[in-house]
């Protein structure tokens, strides 16, 4: 046995649902063990990923090549996915996915950043709170200033959680 083979052990549970199902998948691809089905799977998504990578450079040859071999080892629902990767009802709806992960992706770095000065602005009204309170506590004018700046950055929180409903409920059509 492959050294590296055996430093590199992978251990996991699975619930009676999904070892049924990793049985099912395990007899599909005619693995003789269960080591053997795992190697197979990695082998055929990192296939899948590559393929997509190429379709999406509108390369078919992969796609076309790998739909073959698949089909030729009597494995007709690989054949059917990469197949769905070629039409333009599958591309579109690979698109539209990626679309919306970028869109979401992009929501999700401004809603960052706006939480990011948001905490740097409280912090800034806290540390002169504590110095108020140190150094001079009836100074009405640092109050005055610490509740005009609270009040500045609450309608910022009321925008922040708006935009967190907003990403949240395309993340839900997304997955619909």
């Amino acid at each position: 046995m492959n050294k590296n083979v055996r430093r590199n052990v992978v251990q996991f549970r699975l619930s009676d649902a999904e070892k049924a199902a990793f049985d099912e998948v395990k007899q599909a691809i005619n693995a003789k063990n269960n080591a053997d089905a795992i190697r197979t799977m990695i082998a055929d998504e990192r296939l899948v990923n590559i393929t997509a990578q190429q379709v999406s450079k509108n390369n078919h040859s992969m796609a076309q090549l790998l739909e073959q071999t698949w089909s030729d080892l009597g494995r007709s629902s690989l054949s059917r996915a990469v197949l769905g990767l070629q039409s333009d009802e599958g591309l579109n709806a690979l698109k539209q996915v990626q679309d919306t992960y970028d869109n979401i992706q992009a929501q999700l770095e401004g809603l960052l950043w706006s939480a990011t000065n948001l905490t740097n602005n409280v912090n800034q009204i806290a540390h002169a709170a504590n110095l108020a309170m140190q150094d001079d506590p009836t100074n009405a004018d640092t109050w005055n200033w610490i509740i005009e700046a609270i009040q500045g950055i609450l309608p910022l929180i009321s925008q922040l959680q708006d935009a967190i409903n907003n990403i949240k409920d395309e993340t839900k059509e997304a997955g619909s």
